[in-house]
């Protein structure tokens, strides 16, 4: 079964600091990095405090930064 984050909690720096995720856990960002290097996070690869994501997929690999603008919880 696979994660997916849901909301995010930000420190004062704006750093994410938490996920809140679509089972309704709260884990920190070194769990939800532990998720992701696991692969047990919808297609993600790599996270980073900052909000940026990697994917690398067989067809497209592809980068974002929006991470951090899911909703606060």
């Amino acid at each position: 079964m696979s994660v997916a984050f849901v909301g995010v909690r930000k420190n004062e720096k704006g750093l994410i600091t938490h996920f809140l995720t679509d089972d309704g856990r709260t884990i920190t960002f070194a769990e939800a990095k532990e998720l992701v290097e696991n692969g047990e996070v919808d297609s993600l690869t790599e996270i980073y405090q900052d909000g940026s994501w990697e994917m690398h997929l067989e067809t497209t690999p592809a980068e974002g930064n929006n991470l951090d603008e899911l909703p606060p919880f």
